[in-house]
């Protein structure tokens, strides 16, 4: 049974730096609402142009939007909770409660980053967080028997995974997928938890959901 978490999600091709999204949240935050519209298009145009930011999800709005782009997101069943850096969306545990978006997780390539901010409540060992299935092949994190785990689709199943902890906190993970170098690390807050050698990266044409394994 899933239980209830809050997720960020950021979602970037590798070499993007930290400093654009800093600064782009900065200059956003200073500016009256009529320029602040055009400020987001500016930025929206110029991530696309980049070809680097393949999503971002705040959750910072009342109804959830894919932030790049500005697509709306399916969200059912999940409400706009309070988060240590704005607001983030509260899963109550529930099959049909989940989020799908527009998302496809094979523009990611075979060079990718994926982060997000959770906070995981106790009393479930497994649950779905950011996740794809498709045939024999995984993509993303899942919460499996107590490990945080993280899945690069291939048939052999390259996956890393640690034990969780902290719960009730909100932690960021992140997993970084570099096929040049053929590795996939996984951290929690920064730390390197968990690494494996990769042999491939195949998709699954799915979108990217958050709470349930499969779109449908």
């Amino acid at each position: 049974m899933k239980r209830p978490i809050k997720a960020a999600l950021v979602l970037v091709g590798l070499g993007l730096t930290a400093a654009l999204l800093a600064n782009a949240t900065a200059w956003l935050i200073d500016r009256p609402q009529a320029r602040l519209d055009r400020s987001i298009q500016s930025i929206r145009r110029d991530l696309s142009r980049q070809g680097r930011l393949i999503g971002l999800l705040t959750f910072d709005e009342p109804v959830p939007r894919e932030w790049a782009t500005g697509a709306q997101v399916l969200a059912p069943g999940t409400v706009c909770v309070p988060a240590r850096f704005g607001s983030g969306r509260a899963f109550d545990g529930r099959e049909r409660t989940h989020i799908d978006t527009s998302l496809r997780w094979p523009a990611l390539g075979s060079n990718y980053t994926v982060a997000l901010w959770l906070t995981v409540r106790p009393g479930s060992r497994t649950q779905d967080i950011l996740c794809g299935s498709g045939g024999n092949r995984l993509t993303g994190f899942r919460l499996v028997d107590g490990d945080m785990t993280f899945d690069v689709p291939a048939d052999e199943r390259p996956a890393v995974a640690y034990p969780f902890r902290r719960y009730r906190e909100e932690v960021c993970l992140a997993a970084t997928v570099n096929w040049e170098q053929r590795r996939v690390v996984l951290y929690e807050d920064g730390t390197p938890m968990a690494s494996n050698t990769i042999h491939a990266v195949n998709w699954q044409h799915l979108n990217i959901s958050f709470g349930k394994p499969v779109w449908s």
